[in-house]
């Protein structure tokens, strides 16, 4: 039974990889995407909002824009983030400080040093843009116009 079972499976999959090529030929690719030229950076491609300090939030746990450039270096060794918004630092070179949030493990202890799942900013954290929405949003959020900023 088990080698009949193991047959089938062997002639289905090969009658799969059979039609395989020609649906993949027929369809749109994704090399284009691999071979591209690489991107730049969304802030260097449209132009930093920098007229505004805060952009409003739309809901209460959105993470704040950021309203300059973002050329650090984030990587295992450094974040060139916490230079400035480091509690510590954070006084003294006028940036806001990061969150509590980002200091608090899953068990609720708070910790000395930024968490791991929050070490790479950028991933919660864009930069402010001049971009135009590529479609209407007509998103209102749940935070009240006078208490977003």
């Amino acid at each position: 039974m088990r080698r009949l079972i193991a047959l089938m499976v062997g002639v289905m999959g090969l009658g799969l990889v059979s039609v395989l090529p020609a649906c993949v030929a027929e369809g749109p690719t994704v090399s284009a995407f691999n071979n591209a030229a690489p991107q730049a950076p969304v802030a260097e491609m449209y132009g930093l909002d920098l007229e505004q300090k805060q952009h409003a939030r739309t809901f209460s746990t959105q993470p704040p824009m950021i309203p300059h450039k973002t050329n650090y270096d984030i990587s295992l060794k450094a974040n060139g983030c916490m230079k400035c918004h480091d509690p510590a630092n954070a006084k003294k070179e006028e940036a806001p400080a990061a969150g509590k949030s980002h200091y608090v493990d899953a068990s609720g202890k708070v910790q000395d040093k930024l968490l791991g799942t929050r070490y790479f900013c950028t991933q919660c954290h864009a930069p402010m843009t001049k971009a135009t929405p590529l479609v209407e949003n007509t998103f209102q959020g749940d935070v009240p116009a006078a208490k977003a900023k």
